[in-house]
């Protein structure tokens, strides 16, 4: 279990860097400081991904491939030297260069151009030596990554109803089946193309990212008005307690709001530099969230005020300055050993224990040899990898009459149904039920409702259990069981 999750994250932090951070440094920004380049590199991959997989799986074609093509078609554009494209259109290119003269010499010089090119690559990557605050950045982005991913290391589950949606959009996205449009999974695509993650896995592991780059952005305001490194990391450390302190100590599933927070705050920050920039990140935000989202806010007051804590650090002594931050940082480390209330408890969408008996019947069963019954939160977990009922359904589906006659058969069509029964229903927040809302709502979302699904799916696997051969319990705790029905 350990040694898949530190893969899967591995592989997803991967994916991230190379696609959105390494890659697009590669090309020619002269000019730019570093800080710079690496936003600008972000932006534009960004917007070029968001843009296409959206586009592509409006008409079900976001495959590898696809992707692939047209990533690197804009890199390859962007990377050549304009002065490449100037020599092959020009006058004595394409209009008259197709004499004995014409042509070898303006092979020569692109030669000579794109051979220039091929040998900076390895120039445009290397970082210069990286100083004291440079290093202290780095540890502050370490930091905030290691705080937001406590939470997946260690339980398979979602928090929030939006990140199981967003799992499934996922799924639905790399998939090609039918998928709705959802701005804030399109980023994802290429991640799972490329490390070969699953989509719950890349959705799991890339909210820890996303608050981290988050914090990053907001250094990033800092920076780009002030142009010192002890303001952005002032900015970085505030925002960092802040997101820790409004998340109540989880930032491990931030949702759409907080994507397009992302961008809004780099469209801010890059107002001093380049427009195209700046409009890049506000329609790459606007395709996540058709609007300003409110969360930004606060992120950038406390960017604001990072100056204002940054000049003050600035003003002291460089022993004295060092030391701050250092003990800035500890004591940012020890909120990670502040257990969050939410993840103190069970729930509040799904039982721990139910998420891993789907990932336990994903290891021990063939790939859609078998079923589960149950509550609509495992679907993104067992999507391609199992087949679905729900509970509800089947509870209309299937009387009691004939659950315990010996010869009815499950109108399931797979060797093996599993259903999984809570035990102890998950305490629900809904108390009214709208009149427009359907059945499903009240039997999952309510308490009454809940309950009473719940001891109907018990009665009716127990009654089917007794009168069935092949038929046991696969799983059972205190909270929920999960009953086996085999057919031969």
């Amino acid at each position: 279990m350990i040694s898949s999750v530190l893969l899967d994250s591995s592989r997803v932090l991967a994916g991230w860097l190379l696609l959105y951070g390494i890659l697009p440094l590669i090309i020619r920004r002269p000019g730019l400081a570093w800080p710079e380049r690496i936003a600008a590199g972000f932006i534009e991959s960004t917007i070029l991904m968001q843009a296409t997989v959206m586009i592509l799986g409006d008409w079900r074609l976001c495959y590898p491939g696809t992707l692939a093509v047209a990533y690197a078609a804009w890199l390859s554009i962007r990377v050549i030297d304009q002065r490449v494209f100037h020599n092959l259109f020009r006058g004595e290119g394409l209009r008259g260069g197709f004499g004995a003269e014409g042509w070898p010499r303006e092979l020569v010089e692109m030669w000579t151009v794109l051979d220039h090119d091929r040998r900076g690559f390895l120039n445009r990557l290397r970082f210069p030596s990286l100083g004291m605050i440079d290093r202290w950045i780095a540890v502050g982005a370490a930091g905030m990554l290691i705080l937001a991913a406590r939470f997946p290391i260690g339980n398979v589950r979602f928090l929030t109803d939006e990140s199981y949606s967003r799992a499934l959009s996922l799924q639905l996205l790399t998939h090609n089946s039918g998928w709705d449009r959802n701005g804030s999974v399109a980023l994802l695509a290429p991640i799972v193309f490329l490390t070969g993650v699953g989509a719950v896995a890349a959705a799991r592991w890339s909210g820890p990212i996303l608050s981290t780059l988050l914090v990053l952005a907001a250094g990033y305001c800092g920076w780009t008005i002030t142009r010192k490194r002890s303001v952005a990391i002032a900015a970085m450390l505030l925002s960092e307690v802040w997101l820790w302190w409004s998340s109540g100590g989880l930032m491990s599933e931030p949702g759409a709001l907080d994507y397009s927070s992302l961008f809004w705050l780099l469209a801010l920050a890059s107002l001093r530099g380049r427009m195209i920039w700046v409009a890049s990140a506000a329609v790459t935000a606007l395709s996540i969230n058709f609007h300003f989202p409110a969360p930004v806010w606060p992120l950038f007051v406390v960017a604001m005020f990072g100056i204002v804590v940054g000049r003050l650090i600035d003003a002291t002594t460089p022993r004295l300055r060092e030391g701050l931050i250092a003990a800035s940082m500890i004591g940012l480390l020890l909120l990670g050993f502040v257990e969050a209330p939410a993840a103190a408890q069970d729930g509040p969408q799904q039982y721990e224990a139910s998420a891993r008996a789907v990932e336990r019947l994903a290891r021990e069963f063939p790939r859609r040899s078998w079923l589960l019954i149950s509550a609509q939160q495992e679907v993104p977990l067992l999507y391609d990898r199992g087949w679905h009922a729900e509970l509800a359904d089947a509870i209309r589906t299937i009387s009691l009459e004939d659950a315990v006659r010996p010869g009815f058969v499950l109108p399931y069509d797979v060797p093996d149904v599993f259903m999984l029964v809570e035990k102890r229903p998950l305490p629900q927040q809904l108390v009214g039920v709208p009149a427009d809302a359907d059945s499903a709502v009240f039997a999952y979302s309510t308490q009454a409702g809940r309950q009473s699904l719940q001891f109907q799916a018990a009665r009716l696997a127990e009654a089917y259990s007794a009168n069935h051969k092949g038929s046991r319990i696969y799983y059972e705790d205190q909270d929920i069981t999960v009953y086996h029905f085999h057919r031969e």
